[in-house]
């Protein structure tokens, strides 16, 4: 079964607990999470209790994940952190504020590269205000936070809670605002797919149908299992638009990008048939005159089709996008995305609005 998070990839620059625990959470839930180490390694690695020469300590917060060395402060590992970096769709990192700026792997340094990047830092003091430079360990944060104070025996000395609650706590916190942050990428696409979802006029004054329909193709690109042999994707997914749209610049913004090793060509076409190995297909309403005639031609070509009506599905395109009363919806057909060795989660099937074939639904 599909983990939640199986597809998003996370660069970790943490050590001891916080950080560490963080991701790991993440990698739990199925992130491919990449840990850079120092060449001398984290150095939770050292602290007890040591079993066949590996800490307790140390795997019981870094499960799951992939590690990799590199000294940071060498330009060129630095480059190589970067780029490691910019892959990736997460994030996190627990040095002092500053730290990463100076080693060029700062937020708005890779932002501005990589827009979509979700990026969680984790400190003592937060990354502003007067105490944001300081740094902390769980038992200050405990000391601090008063925690202490109400731990222990009454009339007593402030006692430090056994577990260390501050670093998990933070932990646990820094994932929950990374899968938010994720979330809201997916948020209007989700909700639009939903049944008695989200209308379109919710969010008219800053996203587009069009940008709609393009962030889904993106995650759709992202997250699906793509067909094997002759005609599949390889290297390269051909997006084609055909027809005259109103809006073509959200998908513009698709030409060229990198998405899970496979490089995205935005092809305009003026014919049905120019549709030759395109896996996504944009269609203009312009086309629905000619409804059947441009299915009979592209049918059994493109995996997803972004139309501007339903019954795609029903005359043998794979997976159709559509708009209905300014919904968003979607419908798939089983049999054919089988027969193209496609596979359809259970989670995309659940969001459709109508499924063709085998595991056929209505809602």
């Amino acid at each position: 079964m599909d983990k939640p998070l199986q597809g998003i990839r996370v660069a970790e620059f943490c050590s001891t607990a916080a950080g560490p625990f963080c991701a790991m959470l993440l990698a739990d839930m199925g992130a491919e999470v990449v840990k850079v180490e120092p060449p001398e390694g984290d150095a939770l690695r050292q602290w007890p209790p040591i079993t066949r020469g590996f800490s307790e300590n140390f795997a019981s917060v870094n499960r799951n994940k992939k590690s990799v060395v590199l000294d940071l402060k060498d330009p060129q590992s630095a480059l190589i952190a970067r780029r490691l970096a910019l892959d990736c769709d997460v994030v996190v990192e627990n040095n002092r504020p500053g730290v990463m700026e100076r080693l060029g792997l700062g937020y708005a340094s890779l932002a501005a590269e990589k827009p979509s990047l979700v990026y969680c830092s984790i400190s003592a003091y937060g990354q502003t205000g007067p105490r944001a430079r300081e740094g902390g360990f769980d038992l200050t944060i405990q000391a601090s936070a008063g925690v202490m104070s109400v731990t222990g025996e009454e009339g007593g000395a402030p006692v430090k809670c056994g577990v260390p609650i501050s670093d998990f706590s933070s932990g646990l916190y820094g994932a929950f605002a990374i899968a938010s942050a994720l979330a809201a990428v997916f948020l209007v696409i989700c909700l639009a797919l939903r049944e008695g979802g989200f209308a379109a006029e919710r969010t008219a004054s800053s996203v587009s149908e069009y940008q709609v329909k393009a962030a889904f193709v993106y995650n759709f690109i992202k997250f699906v299992a793509w067909p094997t042999g002759e005609g599949s994707p390889g290297g390269t997914v051909r997006l084609c638009v055909l027809g005259d749209l109103t809006d073509t610049s959200s998908f513009k913004d698709l030409d060229g990008q990198e998405i899970m090793g496979k490089r995205l060509n935005l092809m305009f076409l003026s014919e049905p048939q120019e549709v030759r190995n395109c896996q996504v297909l944009f269609l203009s309403s312009s086309l629905s005159r000619r409804l059947p005639e441009t299915l009979e031609i592209i049918r059994g070509r493109p995996i997803l089709t972004i139309g501007d009506t339903d019954g795609y599905a029903q005359r043998g395109i794979m997976i159709n996008m559509y708009l209905d009363k300014k919904r968003v919806r979607f419908e798939i057909n089983t049999e054919k995305a089988e027969m193209a060795g496609l596979r359809i989660s259970t989670k995309l099937l659940s969001l459709a609005g109508t499924v063709y074939g085998p595991g056929r639904m209505e809602k």
